[in-house]
């Protein structure tokens, strides 16, 4: 098992991600002050309808859609925002065997989610499970995966996935 280094975010870090996420809720059509319910909800929406554009051969053809590098940048800021405004949960980086990535963690360091990559993942792979809200409701009921402190455990692996897909 490789071992986890944990670095806190710069104030320009901290900054960026503010001013990324707040362009975020801007490009949602949402209030800075909408609950974090609401706020996932709209991602989680999007996510949806940017996946089912792409998969829409003709409209692949003919409408462009938003780089999905720009998209996940905005969205994973207002997602992994949401995280911490509801649960308390911290931004940081986090580097391991080399690949230093941003993630939001638990205060007890035993859950890491990291928003922008898994935003961008779902956003470039249609056929992965959006489990965004699903996700955040999991964190809000507590129902987790056991994982002791400092463990890091990623919840953005691609392992969680719907019972019954989403649209069924």
């Amino acid at each position: 098992m490789s071992t986890v280094v944990e670095r806190p975010l710069t104030e320009e870090e901290q900054t960026a991600f503010a001013d990324c996420a707040r362009q975020g809720l801007a490009n949602l059509g949402l209030a800075a002050d909408a609950a974090p319910e609401a706020v996932v909800q709209a991602v989680d929406s999007f996510l949806d309808d940017y996946r089912a554009r792409q998969r829409k051969f003709f409209r692949k053809l003919f409408q462009r859609l938003p780089d999905s590098v720009d998209v996940a940048v905005h969205l994973g800021a207002v997602w992994g925002s949401q995280i911490v405004q509801a649960f308390g949960w911290e931004w940081t980086c986090l580097q391991r065997e080399g690949d230093e990535r941003y993630a939001v963690v638990s205060t007890d360091r035993a859950y890491a989610i990291f928003p922008n990559n898994f935003v961008k993942w779902l956003l470039e792979d249609p056929s992965q499970d959006n489990t965004i809200l699903l996700l955040f409701n999991m964190v809000e009921a507590g129902q987790l995966p056991a994982a002791p402190p400092r463990a890091y455990e990623d919840l953005t692996d691609g392992r969680l996935r719907h019972i019954v897909p989403k649209g069924a």
